[in-house]
């Protein structure tokens, strides 16, 4: 390895890199590891209110991140946001739903503040699945979901009740005819 290369490597930021604790007001073990009900304040701002099991966040607890990120309630497992959780991001966005590997990950619903709804399959924080998409004006879509993007099989429901069979490719809709009855209706014409 060059010193160049070592140099770039050095001023990296370490993605996992342990944020330093300012205070902390709660239970103990009897190793002095925080244990039990406990408020934390980190270096970088965030401040979390919950459960501890040797040393971690593990349990129900609420944070608020810094620099008005957004805030999460719900459940933890070993220092990871898991099980059913509520984030509130500071614009307004609200996911509520199933966490696994500290991301969405199970079934959920995400509202945005423009009022468009998603509530199905999430997988690595990105809609992955089965779901339906609700917008504003009345009009949704019930399909599969693939990194984020419509893929698959799906029905778009326009508000006034008219029902379009659509197919999707990454995002691209293939094809569009109209009458479709249900998803499945959809997958087996395809």
């Amino acid at each position: 390895m060059s010193a160049a290369t070592a140099t770039t490597q050095e001023k990296k930021p370490q993605a996992n890199a342990n944020i330093k604790e300012v205070s902390y007001i709660g239970d103990r073990n009897e190793s002095g590891q925080r244990h039990g009900r406990g408020i934390m304040k980190y270096g970088n701002g965030c401040r979390y209110v919950g459960r501890f099991v040797n040393d971690k966040r593990h349990g129900f607890g609420k944070v608020w991140y810094p620099k008005g990120l957004g805030i999460y309630t719900g459940h933890w497992h070993k220092n990871k946001r898991c099980g059913e959780g509520t984030i509130s991001f500071s614009n307004g966005d609200v996911y509520e739903g199933q966490w696994s590997t500290d991301m969405p990950n199970g079934v959920g619903k995400l509202t945005l503040t423009n009022g468009e709804t998603y509530e199905g399959d999430f997988v690595n924080q990105q809609k992955q699945g089965m779901g339906v998409y609700k917008w504003p004006n009345g009009d949704m879509y019930e399909g599969k979901w693939m990194k984020d993007v419509r893929h698959g099989a799906g029905i778009l429901i326009s508000a006034d009740g008219d029902a379009f069979k659509q197919f999707y490719r990454e995002g691209m809709l293939l094809v569009w005819g109209k009458g479709a009855a249900s998803v499945q209706d959809v997958s087996s014409s395809s």
